[in-house]
């Protein structure tokens, strides 16, 4: 389901930041401004009551204030009950906010300044289920990362066989899929095969979840 042909996107912003977002809200999203943390619940809840529910929702956040981001953090059920996927943008970025709205539940994350292309891309991205990153802060996230967690941890072995668990390691210190097949001698397609079968047994979708998760677990 959409709203006129288009995806519901709720937008808490305040007006400077509505006006600098402006060219991807009509284009293929119906816009709803939130001013307030009511206006945040009533709206989710509204979606909620509906009977044939939108297959997506976009709710993002600009500069939100960290009691907001606490109210949304409280509602992730009811989110994931109405297929509704949170964004933050800031104007001032940082790899420790970036990290700890992932480790919240928000599916992206990046500059408010960003181009309205790449922000659109990036949303019909997060629609599919992905997780978005601004380029710049997914090098520096997948970095720190990293230094911060490089070896898998046993819980995480436990579900993978010895070959996964190879694989795993590898894609965890932030190799290619090239640089895998060339490390363990196998081809980029067997990479690819055994990277679903990792995804699918943990539950991510991608390395910076798997990178993310594996931290998270140590």
């Amino acid at each position: 389901m959409s709203v006129n042909g288009k995806t519901p996107l709720l937008l808490y912003s305040d007006l400077d930041q509505i006006d600098k977002l402006e060219a991807i809200l009509t284009t293929e999203f119906s816009t709803q401004i939130l001013q307030n943390e009511q206006q945040l619940s009533s709206s989710l809840l509204g979606f909620e009551e509906l009977s044939e529910k939108p297959s997506s929702i976009i709710l993002v956040l600009c500069d939100a204030k960290e009691s907001v981001i606490k109210h949304l953090h409280l509602k992730l059920d009811l989110l994931h009950t109405i297929n509704c996927y949170p964004v933050l943008l800031s104007s001032t970025p940082s790899y420790q906010q970036g990290l700890q709205a992932l480790q919240s539940g928000f599916k992206g994350y990046g500059n408010i300044h960003s181009h309205p292309e790449r922000l659109r891309a990036a949303f019909n991205l997060i629609q599919q289920g992905e997780i978005w990153l601004g380029a710049t802060l997914m090098n520096e996230l997948t970095q720190q990362v990293q230094l911060n967690q490089s070896v898998l941890v046993s819980s995480l072995c436990d579900a993978l066989t010895q070959r996964e668990q190879g694989v795993a390691q590898l894609v965890i210190t932030a190799v290619s899929n090239k640089e895998i097949a060339d490390t363990l001698e196998i081809s980029e397609r067997t990479v690819k095969a055994h990277l679903s079968s990792i995804y699918e047994k943990l539950g991510v979708k991608n390395r910076i979840e798997l990178m993310l998760l594996n931290s998270q677990s140590s």
